[in-house]
Order: C-alpha cells, then structure tokens, then sequence
C-alpha cells in the first residue's frame, strides 16, 4: 500500500508544481500585456499628432501664386495678353503711356495691371477660403485664431460671418475700370510716382505717402505711396471690404455678379456721385472691359506650400 501512497502524493505534487508555474506566467505575462497596450496606445496618439499637424494643426497647405516679378521701364518689356490664361507678372516701374495712342495706351495699361488684380483677387480667395477652414474645425489651433483676429481687426468686423462677406470679391472689370479713371490709364503722377492706382487719400503721417498739388480748405493732401500696384489693388479690396461707405455694395456683390449692376453702388467711391458711376459705366462698356471678367491666372503658377 506505501507505493500506492507515495506515487499519489507525487502525483498532487506534480499538480501542484504546474499549477505554481501557470499562475508565475500569468502574472508575468500581465505586465507584458500592459506594456503592449500603453505601447500601442501611445502610437495612436503621435499617428494622431501627426496627423492634425498636417491637415488640421501646424501650418495648413494653401494654393500660393509665384510671383514673376519684373523692372520695367519701355512699354515694349510688357507681355501682351493673348489668352484668358494670364501669367502673374508684378511688373515694378511705370513706363511712359502718355505718349501712345489712346487705344495703344488702354492696352498697354491692361497688360500691366491685369495680371496684379487676378494676383490680388487670388490671395482674397485663399484668404477667404481659410477663413471658412478654420470655422469648421472644431478645435482651431492658436495660429489660427490669431489669422482669424488679425483679418477681423483689418476688416473692422468682429463677426466672423460679416469678414467672410468682406473678403469677398468682385469682377475685374470694375477694378480695372476704378484703376483707368483714377490713375488717367496709368499717366498720373500718383501712379507713376507712388503706385496709387485708386486715388486713396493718406491722412497718417507716418506712412508712406506723397504731396499732392492741390490743397483742400487750404490744408495740403497728401496720397498713400505703394510699394507695388499689387499693394494700391490689396488696399482697394481692404477699402471697398471694410468702409461702411461701401456696405450697400458688399450686400450686392454677395447675390449678382453683373458689373453694371454693382456699379451703381460706388457712387461714395467719388465726390462726383452719380456722375462717377456714369463714368464708370462708360469705360466699363466702351472698353469692352467685361471681357476680362473670365480671365484667371495660369494654373502652372498655382502651387500648394504651407501657409505663411
């Protein structure tokens, strides 16, 4: 009977022993089990990270323009304008156009304002487009609430709704249109001088600005100075945007697209009221000028790189 006794024992000591050995990898394998966990837990969230940096965090991807810039001082180092696809020439200087013909001088004034005006035009889009980005996020960045202050504060808004109408655009045959009759088709002294396309009056004096020959009430005036006509085109939009002398004509510009139709709303642009729209309406019209209302930039300009 011992035999029996003993190889049973052996048996539940056997048992035992497994049973030991389970419960010792049970508890070891726990921690691994954690440690995998956590680790995988931790890779989501930096896939996570990454992934806002790049589509909803750090600095979002918009279409940018590259910029040709060129010095100019002959009429003949203009490029002409052949198709609706403009290439995006800044042209710097101001050749003289006083001594063309009128038509020679209207087109030559075109090709070099043009393709700064859809220049313009564009980085409004991009503005605005942002703008309507950002407002969907849910959890915008710091970056992109200070974009956001920024243009509410240049626009003179502190509603989000009205900025996006005022970053609006409008079509570019009332730019070109407001740019002739101001600059006399690029023969004025202000533009040749400063840039100002649009006759914008400077009452700070400690920007760059230029004496007029005139005086108003026997005091002097004095117009802003530009760095480039597409700096004078970007305060244009910043001016007709944010004026409330222009309200009635952002209102309008958000439900028609019709040029002699909005031209009706830029009586304030001008002391001469109602005569400055008729004027308006003249060139616009005898110039065929809504002909350029179709022409964008060229697309082989357009890239995407981070925003500035």
């Amino acid at each position: 009977m011992a035999p029996k006794r003993s190889l049973r024992y052996r048996h539940h000591g056997a048992a035992y022993r497994h049973k030991k050995r389970r419960l010792a990898k049970r508890g070891l394998s726990l921690p691994v089990k954690l440690l995998g966990v956590m680790a995988l837990f931790f890779a989501l969230i930096g896939l996570a990270s990454l992934g806002h940096w790049y589509f909803g965090g750090g600095r979002p991807m918009v279409l940018t323009v590259e910029v040709i810039e060129r010095e100019i001082s002959r009429v003949d180092q203009l490029e002409p304008i052949t198709q609706k696809q403009v290439k995006p020439v800044l042209y710097r200087g101001a050749p003289p156009l006083e001594t063309l013909t009128i038509d020679e001088k209207k087109r030559r004034f075109i090709e070099m304002i043009l393709p700064a005006v859809l220049i313009a035009k564009h980085n409004q889009d991009v503005a605005r487009n942002r703008v309507e980005a950002i407002l969907a996020k849910q959890y915008p960045t710091l970056e992109e609430q200070r974009y956001i202050r920024h243009l509410l504060a240049r626009y003179r808004t502190t509603k989000t709704d009205i900025l996006l109408s005022r970053l609006s655009t409008h079509p570019t045959s009332i730019v070109l249109a407001q740019a002739a009759l101001e600059s006399g088709w690029g023969t004025s002294r202000f533009f040749k001088e400063a840039n100002n396309l649009f006759g914008v009056w400077s009452f700070n004096p400690s920007e760059p600005r230029i004496a007029a020959n005139a005086t108003r009430s026997g005091r002097p005036i004095f117009l802003k100075r530009y760095e480039s006509p597409l700096h004078s085109i970007e305060d244009y939009f910043k001016t007709v945007g944010s004026s409330r002398s222009f309200e009635q004509f952002r209102d309008a510009r958000l439900r028609n697209s019709d040029p002699f139709h909005l031209i009706r709303f830029l009586g304030f642009y001008s002391e001469q009221r109602q005569l400055y729209i008729d004027k308006l309406h003249r060139v616009v019209e005898s110039n065929n000028l809504t002909e350029y209302d179709n022409y964008e930039l060229d697309a082989s300009y357009l890239k995407l790189k981070a925003a500035p």
